[in-house]
């Protein structure tokens, strides 16, 4: 995943190594206490303590699950002369000014636990009123609450960017539920 920042750097660290290497890491204030990786790329003059910089971070999952977040691209903003860093692209900013803006990929994934959290509480209501009948046997009770968890969470997650549910309280869809209920159902 691939987020961008307009961000501060806090801290910026240099580890040589004995064949005579150095990889360099950075931690800004979008990041918090997360290092940014920048392997052999210094980002002299741009990723300096106090720049507000642009940066483009990477962020990968190693084997055993620890993730692993690499510095892409960073461009001067503020603090120094404002050029991109030699070696590096010039990264594209969002112009959200650091925290509290998240790429279009987090956003989703924000929205999709959204949905997620909605459909379980959706689901403990409709279980606890008896409003829906579920197998007998305790595994096929799971399967089926699983498959109505998976489908109330795309419904929501739907909802969340066509605005579903309030085009149903307002569309077309109002009245059939109105002539289903007219026509005798099941709570007359």
């Amino acid at each position: 995943m691939v987020d961008k920042y307009t961000t501060k750097v806090t801290k910026r660290y240099a580890k040589t190594f004995d064949d005579g290497g150095t990889s360099h890491s950075f931690r800004t204030e979008a990041t918090g206490d997360t290092w940014l990786r920048a392997n052999k790329n210094e980002f002299k003059g741009v990723m300096d303590e106090g720049n507000t910089v642009e940066i483009e971070v990477e962020r990968t999952t190693a084997r055993g699950g620890k993730e692993n977040v690499y510095l892409n691209s960073a461009k001067l903003v503020s603090g120094g002369a404002a050029k991109p860093a030699a070696g590096a692209a010039a990264g594209g900013g969002n112009g959200g000014g650091g925290r509290g803006h998240y790429s279009d990929a987090t956003q989703q994934a924000i929205q999709y636990q959204a949905a997620r959290n909605s459909a379980i509480e959706y689901l403990k209501l409709v279980v606890g009123a008896n409003a829906c009948k579920l197998p007998e046997k305790e595994a096929s009770r799971l399967k089926a609450l699983d498959a109505l968890l998976d489908s109330y969470t795309a419904q929501f997650y739907a909802d969340t960017s066509t605005l579903g549910a309030v085009k149903r309280a307002v569309g077309d869809e109002e009245e059939e539920v109105k002539a289903e209920t007219e026509a005798g159902g099941e709570d007359d």
